[in-house]
């Protein structure tokens, strides 16, 4: 993992895809908070990447509804059913898709939602930008 993400540094953009699904993705968060009255945590083990995030929740006004936490969503110690939902964007590959969603469900609510997305393909067709 360390090689990984001593790559993953020297790269311009902070995820996968476009620069423009990054800024979605992150754009998402801040439309989240402008639709609702949610507070967030947002973990993610690389500050860079939350600093950004923390930087648009300073433009938009929302510091006081989203906490930032430098950490490992391999080694997340939450109570159980505190959260209304989980929002991961394109990152369960780290822990495997069913292994997350087992572990994360405990962390639900009542009602709760997992919202994710990961890469498949589903044909031999791939886009150009995305070879």
């Amino acid at each position: 993992m360390k090689l990984f993400l001593n790559f993953f540094d020297t790269l311009a953009k902070l995820g996968p895809g476009s620069v423009e699904s990054t800024k979605k993705a992150l754009s998402m968060t801040i439309a989240l908070c402008e639709g609702t009255d949610m507070e967030f945590t947002a973990l993610d083990n690389r500050q860079a990447v939350l600093d950004v995030l923390e930087k648009e929740a300073v433009k938009a006004g929302f510091t006081e509804r989203i906490t930032s936490v430098l950490g490992d969503m391999n080694e997340m110690d939450y109570d159980a059913e505190s959260y209304d939902m989980i929002w991961c964007e394109g990152a369960i590959f780290i822990t495997g898709f069913e292994n997350g969603v087992t572990k994360w469900k405990k962390f639900l609510k009542q009602g709760g939602y997992i919202c994710l997305s990961e890469l498949a393909w589903l044909g031999d067709e791939r886009p150009d930008e995305a070879v």
